[in-house]
């Protein structure tokens, strides 16, 4: 199982059958046989292996060179490829190491609180080495931040955006005309005023003698 090198997808797949075969003729009645670490420095050393196996295979980058003599080839160009959880549980899993890496991090019945600390740890290890990396420009930042639950600097957090939000103060009358608005009572004091002012010009065009007390 520790070599798969060179096999197709059908003889990869009979490979893990027969595993699995194995797994499951070495079940008792009542029991289930469950590959598991044996302390919590087990899992440590394991973390170990699977950090330096992930260093000494990066990702292989291909482009196309776009201009220069070398232009129209293919251009090769390793990358370093990011710790994570689920690659951490694949090798413990295809390796034979442990069956279930989530039974130990949700330490759901509380029979793994020993290696809290290691898996603490292995945690902080997987965050500085994306963070890192993404810092530097070697991964996406988007795809990183997502996975490390971060937010952009330009991102209000929901709740600095309900901290500046207030709500609008809505009056219901249930009879007769609303009260005006201090601006509403200005305007209409300054149109009622015009008025007033129009009707007067009026009166003083038409007669004269009205605005001299009547001669």
């Amino acid at each position: 199982m520790s070599n798969l090198k060179g096999l197709n997808w059908n003889q990869a797949k009979a490979l893990f059958a027969e595993d699995e075969k194995i797994w499951e003729k070495a079940k008792g009645k009542g029991n289930r046989a469950r590959r598991s670490f044996r302390n919590p420095h087990h899992l440590w050393c394991v973390a170990c292996d699977y950090f330096n196996k992930t260093d000494e295979t990066p990702i292989m980058k291909y482009e196309v060179v776009r201009k220069g003599p070398d232009i129209g080839k293919i251009l090769c160009t390793p990358v370093a490829r990011p710790y994570s959880w689920s690659g951490f549980g694949a090798y413990v899993y295809v390796n034979r190491i442990a069956h279930q890496l989530d039974a130990y991090r949700s330490n759901r019945f509380g029979n793994y609180d020993e290696y809290k600390d290691v898996l603490g740890a292995i945690g902080n290890i997987m965050f500085a080495q994306k963070f890192e990396h993404a810092a530097v420009g070697n991964f996406k930042e988007n795809i990183i931040m997502a996975d490390l639950k971060m937010k952009a600097n330009n991102e209000e957090s929901e709740e600095d955006a309900s901290k500046n939000y207030s709500k609008p103060i809505v009056n219901i009358y249930t009879g007769g005309t609303p009260p005006l608005s201090s601006t509403e009572k200005e305007t209409d004091d300054n149109i009622n005023q015009e008025k007033d002012e129009t009707t007067k010009n009026l009166l003083n065009y038409v007669n004269p003698s009205s605005s001299d007390g009547g001669a």
